[in-house]
């Protein structure tokens, strides 16, 4: 079974933006220190050890904060930094969903789906009784 890749690491900074980063960006740094160590002490050939080292990092949530904490400086990733969009919130009676600024896309929703609420609301029509 293979375990499911890391794809990014979100930040919320203190003025409540919020910031995304590949989480490959901390893996390759990662990757790339130990495949020149590991090949320079003869522990193996570079490219595979750090093909190794990659999926080890995207796969396991603490080698990457672990090496991003300790060995990463700002410099390292703020040419990276991608600032997310805030999602608009709507309310639907009970039910909630967020509905991305920038499309249609549904990102999160609790209960009934976004879909079958507007369907809902559709066949309501605009006096609110259902036809």
């Amino acid at each position: 079974m293979s375990k499911k890749l890391i794809d990014k690491i979100f930040f919320t900074l203190s003025d409540g933006s919020k910031w995304s980063l590949s989480a490959m960006i901390i893996a390759h740094s990662r990757a790339a220190y130990y495949a020149t160590l590991d090949a320079e002490r003869g522990d193996g050939e570079y490219d595979e050890i750090y093909h190794q080292e990659i999926m080890i990092a995207l796969t396991d949530w603490t080698e990457l904060f672990d090496w991003l904490v300790n060995n990463m400086v700002e410099a390292d990733i703020v040419p990276y930094l991608i600032k997310e969009i805030e999602p608009n919130v709507i309310d639907l009676g009970n039910e909630v969903a967020m509905i991305l600024k920038y499309g249609a896309g549904l990102s999160y929703k609790f209960g009934t789906s976004i879909v079958e609420k507007v369907e809902e609301i559709k066949k309501r029509g605009k006096d609110g009784v259902s036809k």
